[in-house]
Order: C-alpha cells, then sequence, then structure tokens
C-alpha cells in the first residue's frame, strides 16, 4: 500500500498547486457539455438503472453486411418503458451491453465456487492464494462498477475499466468449475465449450466493433485494407 500511498500524496500536492484544493482534480472546471455546468449533479443514485441498462443490457445494431455489429449513437426513443431518464442523464455516446458482446462475464457468477465450504476441504494449501485474488479482483470490479453506474452518462471507454477484471475472474470461475465437475466429464465439457464459445464471440464482437466505430475512421485512414477485408467477410457470409 505505501506507493499507493506516495503516489496520492503527490497527487494531492498537485492539484493544491493548481486549484489549491486537494481533492479537486480539475472536473469543475472543464469546459465541456451541459452537465458540468451542474457539478452537484454529475453522480447520482437516480443515474444507476439507465447506466445498467446501458453498460449491460444494450443491444447493437445487428446487420448483415461488415461489420456485422456496430455501436450507435442513442435517442430519446430507444428506452425501454421502465427506464425514466433523470433530467441531466447525457446519453450522447454510443454504448454497447457488455453482456451482450463479452457473453464470457455471464460466467462470473462461477466465481462463488471458490468459497464453497467443499472448496476448504479438497483444495491444496494454494488455493487460498487463489481466494485471495479472486476477492481482489472482485472488489476492483466493485468499486469501479460502483462509480460509472453512478456517473451522469455512460460511455464505451469506461467498460474498458471493467472487461479486465470481469474476463479475469470469468476465466478463474470456469477453471474451478470445471474442477467441481471433473466427475461429470460430459457436463466439464459442456461449460469449456460453452465458454470457449463465449471468448469467440467476445473477440469477434471487440474486432467488429473496432472497425465500425462511429466515424469511420479505419475506412477513412485505410480503405484499401477496410474493403478487402469487408468483401471477404461478405463474401464468406453470403455463401
Amino acid at each position: 500500500g505505501a506507493p499507493l500511498l506516495v503516489g496520492a500524496g503527490l497527487l494531492m500536492g498537485y492539484n493544491i498547486a493548481r486549484f489549491k484544493d486537494p481533492f479537486e482534480i480539475g472536473l469543475r472546471y472543464q469546459l465541456t457539455g451541459p452537465a458540468m455546468q451542474h457539478y452537484e449533479l454529475v453522480t447520482s443514485i437516480k443515474y444507476v438503472l439507465p447506466n445498467l441498462y446501458n453498460n449491460l443490457m444494450r443491444i447493437p445494431l445487428l446487420e448483415a453486411d461488415f461489420p456485422f455489429v456496430s455501436a450507435i449513437f442513442i435517442s430519446e426513443t430507444m428506452w425501454p418503458f421502465y427506464i425514466r431518464l433523470p433530467q441531466y442523464y447525457v446519453f450522447h455516446e454510443p454504448v454497447v451491453g457488455m453482456f451482450i458482446i463479452a457473453p464470457t462475464l455471464l460466467f462470473l457468477a462461477a466465481c462463488v465456487s471458490y468459497f464453497f465450504p467443499a472448496a476448504r476441504r479438497t483444495d491444496s494449501g494454494d488455493f487460498s492464494s487463489l481466494r485471495w485474488l479472486v476477492l481482489c479482483l472482485a472488489g476492483n470490479l466493485a468499486i469501479t462498477a460502483g462509480l460509472i453506474i453512478i456517473y451522469i452518462f455512460s460511455a464505451m471507454r469506461f467498460q474498458f475499466e471493467l472487461l479486465l477484471p470481469g474476463n479475469l475472474l470469468a476465466l478463474l470461475g470456469v477453471w474451478r468449475l470445471r474442477k467441481f465437475l471433473v466427475e461429470r466429464p460430459g457436463l466439464q465439457k459442456l461449460v469449456s465449450m460453452i465458454f470457449l464459445l463465449s471468448a469467440v464471440i467476445t473477440i469477434a464482437c471487440g474486432w467488429l466493433l473496432g472497425m465500425g466505430e462511429p466515424g469511420n475512421r479505419f475506412e477513412e485512414i485505410n480503405p484499401v485494407l477496410y474493403y478487402t477485408i469487408a468483401y471477404t467477410l461478405n463474401g464468406i457470409w453470403w455463401q
């Protein structure tokens, strides 16, 4: 913890030099969007439901042509009936639900298996280190997710903070689940196949979303490569 405390102290000193306040990082001075004109509303419990929907369940645009999966800009009509948007909530950026494009995260629940009573009876001493790792990753994920879901808007760049610890936890959970199913090889193989399929979907969606990101910058910067990939994959798809 010492390096973290030193880093925090240096950052607080830097904030004092800039803003005469150790806890001010410059957020109040941003010249951006109408939301920042109401600093007291930058975080609120009211944003939890729309942020959860955006970050977990919002469905991407699916098409039969490359890149097949796209994140589109959100409008006021693109919300389910049970969500009432707070007055200053901002939804100007494309967002896709992580459970849709990264289904590996659905295996997060398997991490509970690390704390079953049977785990302590049957595993070696090294297993306690794994439980500690799972707790650390889960704490990282919970704290980061808690900050993101109370923020005034959601964005895919925020999701990157959740994908790494989330996928590591999912992988550890599946590994543990396979150990529990060692006497049921058929079910063990089924779990492995489902997880591998989820991993393929996660990797493919991440790549395709990058190829078709709003603004089509990849297409503009390298149209030869873009259209070569597009024609190839469209040909495979339509065959």
